[in-house]
């Protein structure tokens, strides 16, 4: 098995799509970078975009870590910086969500991802003769 060391998916030979990378981005961007390399290419024939969207981990590697290799000043620099916080605030600036609206999402979302993962760890494993079925391999 070989491993590569790359910043972003930019960097990587793509033979079948275009990848785009956006650091630290607001919603407003990504939907603009959607729209121009993703929609359009796709619908003009020039096939898919792999947009990916990089942003500051805000806590440490794991649940307790203290991340004392970090500056706080780092940390709150970048917590101003938080994609979501940010199209929270653009939402309620605009009058297109109220505070009780983003307030009340929170929660829903975590019940989602709460779900998901309940339902996960509640499959059944796979069949082993499933693991090359719909894998794609260019020819």
């Amino acid at each position: 098995m070989r491993t590569v060391s790359i910043v972003g998916i930019g960097q990587l030979p793509v033979e079948r799509a275009t990848a785009k990378s956006l650091r630290a981005l607001g919603a407003s961007v990504v939907r603009l970078a959607m729209q121009d390399a993703g929609v359009e290419r796709a619908r003009s024939g020039e096939g898919p975009t792999f947009i990916e969207c990089l942003t500051y981990r805000l806590r440490g590697h794991y649940e307790g870590d203290p991340a004392k290799y970090r500056e706080l000043s780092e940390i709150s620099e970048w917590k101003a910086k938080d994609p979501i916080a940010r199209l929270a605030n653009a939402l309620k600036e605009k009058g297109i969500l109220s505070e009780k609206e983003i307030s009340e999402a929170e929660p829903r979302a975590r019940k989602l991802v709460d779900e998901a993962v309940q339902f996960a760890l509640a499959a059944p494993w796979p069949d082993a003769g499933d693991l090359t079925s719909q894998v794609f391999v260019g020819g």
